[in-house]
């Protein structure tokens, strides 16, 4: 309802076989470069642009060669940071990672293991980090950015998670729902990497406009009750490389 999809430069690509592969609800809108869905699409004739093909060929997972990042030993348990200005090291964050209050958090360079609970940013927090990348383990480990919070961040430039904002662990369950409800999520420069999860987007506000570019891989993805989500193509504007499979023809892709 009232969701916008901005990706001129990228494709949408739903590798669902049924009907409602793709679906537009009342006042939502889609654009971008290409639109395929391997089943069906329900929407406006007007509400997507260009008109969406189907019966496309199933689409791979261009990311599923990719490796793990090493789990290592706790660094942090039940970490909650409430208030104050805090800088952050890369390591294993066991139990989550709450940001909350009035927190502002930066995250040093790095890679950063969740483990076993939620990486969650509310209230007013803010966080920011550049060359960061976060690899969330286990059942219990979810993204969900709420409230009046602002989110920076940039994904990995180098090493095992090299174009990589967020990574699922592989081994969680279907249909877990991670969520992007900030109201200031303006940079989430990378690529997010949820193959059995659903990403949820539903701020009343835009999404990732500020990024260089944003990819999506997932097992479903829902735009819902007015955010414009913007998936740009700048890759010459950072160092955070397009990991190999998904910069083809077809530029960005989301696979459902």
């Amino acid at each position: 309802k009232s969701a916008k999809l901005r990706a001129t430069g990228c494709a949408v690509y739903a590798n669902s076989t049924e009907p409602q592969a793709i679906r537009l609800d009342k006042g939502s809108e889609m654009e971008a470069s290409l639109v395929c869905a391997v089943g069906g699409v329900k929407a406006k004739t007007t509400a997507i642009s260009p008109a969406p093909t189907t019966d496309c060929p199933v689409l791979s997972d261009p990311l599923s060669a990719r490796v793990a990042p090493e789990i290592g030993v706790c660094d942090a348990t039940n970490l909650e940071i409430k208030s104050g200005t805090v800088e952050l090291k890369a390591g294993r964050y066991c139990g989550g990672l709450k940001i909350t209050g009035d927190a502002h958090v930066t995250f040093e360079l790095g890679e950063y293991v969740i483990s076993d609970g939620i990486l969650e940013v509310s209230g007013k927090a803010t966080v920011a980090g550049e060359n960061v990348a976060f690899y969330l383990h286990g059942e219990k480990a979810l993204l969900n950015f709420t409230g009046d919070s602002t989110i920076s961040l940039t994904g990995a430039a180098s090493g095992t998670m090299a174009g990589l904002l967020f990574f699922e662990d592989r081994s969680s369950s279907v249909g877990r729902t991670h969520r992007i409800n900030s109201a200031n999520a303006h940079t989430l420069t990378g690529t997010i990497y949820f193959p059995n999860g659903n990403l949820r987007i539903d701020p009343n506000a835009s999404v990732a406009q500020n990024s260089a570019y944003t990819a999506i891989i997932a097992n479903k993805v829902e735009i819902n009750e007015g955010p414009t989500l913007v998936l740009n193509d700048d890759y010459g504007e950072t160092n955070v490389p397009v990991p190999e499979g998904i910069r083809t023809s077809s530029q960005v892709v989301l696979v459902q």
